[in-house]
């Protein structure tokens, strides 16, 4: 039994040893990880003063600001107005897109923009903001609201306007023509087809009336042709007044006008008119 027991102590400590130096051979072999101190953290509040969509309408806005100095910096450089130069000229791009009129919800998209690390001077320094609500003066915020509904007040009116002038440009060309007009009269009104023939002679007599064309012969009865002949009256009519130097050149304009039109008597009789009124001229228009 004896005899038994001690080989199996010797193979024991053998393994032991051997054992032993493979560990320390393992332990010693292994790569030692140097300890990385973390960067120190700052932190500072300020207030930045920002424009709105109107830059004279200017609001101010707290902010927290977390940094870290990851590199070499310029010796004598100040890290806070570097920063504070970084956050106001992103900041103002952001809030200029907005108006004052919505000054409760500016730090959202601020705090949108700054959630994550930025950083300046090439990587030297890195930092993120957290925005507080807006401070607005109230006087600016009523201007801001009075300038507000004046230019959506305006710009309805100018929509309106356009609408009605675009709708009578629409109901000028349908009515340019007497019997479309009355057709069309007689689409709103199919009830009173009686009516009709009073109503298209009526239209007959405005489109002459309003463009000029033939003559209203009698009550009730209108010669429509083409545009009455022009005798130069309403010429002359125009340009009483005018002075001699405008007065030539207007009409020396009109005379080539009118040869490019096909009118040469028009345009002889703007030749005429520029003429200058010589001393025979002047005692006949006198004596008239």
């Amino acid at each position: 039994m004896a005899s038994w027991i001690i080989p199996i102590v010797l193979v024991l400590a053998v393994l032991a040893f051997f054992g032993w130096k493979f560990y320390q051979g393992w332990a010693g072999g292994a790569e030692v990880v140097a300890s990385v101190e973390p960067l120190p953290m700052h932190q500072y509040q300020t207030v930045l003063e920002l424009p709105s969509s109107l830059p004279a309408l200017k609001f101010k806005c707290p902010v927290t600001v977390e940094y870290i100095v990851k590199g070499d910096i310029r010796i004598g450089e100040d890290v806070r107005r570097v920063l504070e130069w970084e956050l106001h000229r992103t900041a103002q791009a952001v809030t200029a897109q907005h108006a004052l009129t919505v000054s409760e919800y500016l730090h959202l998209p601020l705090n949108d923009k700054f959630n994550a690390w930025r950083w300046a001077r090439d990587g030297a320094i890195g930092f993120k903001a957290e925005f507080g609500p807006a401070l607005v003066e109230p006087e600016d915020l009523a201007l801001a609201r009075e300038l507000e509904r004046a230019e959506f007040t305006l710009d309805m009116e100018t929509r309106l306007h356009d609408k009605r002038m675009s709708n009578a440009d629409r109901l000028g060309r349908l009515l340019s023509e007497p019997r479309t007009a009355a057709l069309w009269w007689f689409a709103q009104h199919p009830e009173r087809v009686e009516e009709l023939p009073r109503i298209t002679e009526m239209m007959f007599a405005l489109d002459a009336q309003l463009n000029h064309r033939g003559a209203v012969l009698s009550p009730g009865i209108v010669a429509v042709g083409d545009f009455a002949p022009t005798s130069g009256a309403d010429l002359d009519s125009f340009l009483t007044g005018t002075g001699e130097d405008n007065r030539t050149l207007l009409l020396n304009t009109l005379a080539a006008a009118y040869d490019r039109l096909g009118s040469p008597e028009m345009a002889e009789r703007a030749r005429d008119l520029a003429e200058p009124a010589g001393p025979n001229d002047e005692a006949a228009n006198s004596i008239r």
